[in-house]
């Protein structure tokens, strides 16, 4: 910090403190009087829900998604989750995907909200395959159209364990998972 900042930072105050008195001696009101609420979304005690649906085709056939997110935020713009998806498929077994995830809000604006997730959790797979652990993390953001409806847009980078598994996998035991779905910031 160079010292022209420094003083600036320091005399702000006195400033306007001096100003106060030369308008009548009009106080500034205390900490107690203040308001203290965050007006910004993903404030600490806001939720946050999420859903996602989808439809694919490849090689492995055609392809359903439907999954949910919930989000407390216990400080502003961290968030611990529970997020649960079911995909399904003409050539492929149902699969649940349990997930615990933990976000951290980068950039708390009621317009674009980029954040981090780390998440971890269990795949159960129907059809006798056997279910798997998986852990990631990866980017993501809140695109708001207007209020606290908008966009999520995510892109999760992810390992599957234990790796003899998942060995013959289509993907194999590492990858990542593209995320597009309906956010609502509450």
């Amino acid at each position: 910090m160079q010292l022209s900042t420094l003083a600036v930072l320091l005399l702000t105050p006195s400033v306007a403190l001096a100003q106060g008195d030369e308008q009548g001696g009009e106080d500034l009101p205390s900490l107690e009087d203040a308001q203290l609420e965050d007006p910004r979304p993903f404030a600490q005690g806001d939720m946050e829900a999420s859903l996602a649906l989808g439809i694919g085709a490849g090689g492995s056939g055609t392809q359903y998604v439907l999954g949910g997110a919930f989000f407390y935020y216990v400080l502003p713009g961290l968030a611990p989750g529970v997020d649960v998806t079911v995909q399904s498929g003409s050539e492929i077994d149902t699969q649940t995907w349990a997930l615990i995830p933990l976000k951290w809000v980068l950039y708390r604006s009621h317009e674009f909200a980029p954040y981090l997730v780390v998440e971890g959790g269990r795949i159960f797979i129907a059809g006798g395959s056997p279910d798997l652990w998986i852990a990631g993390a990866g980017p993501g953001f809140h695109l708001f159209s207007g209020g606290r409806v908008g966009l999520k847009a995510q892109l999760v980078f992810y390992q599957l364990f234990p790796s003899d598994r998942c060995e013959g996998l289509a993907d194999g035991c590492s990858g990542y998972l593209p995320e597009l779905g309906l956010s609502i910031a509450f």
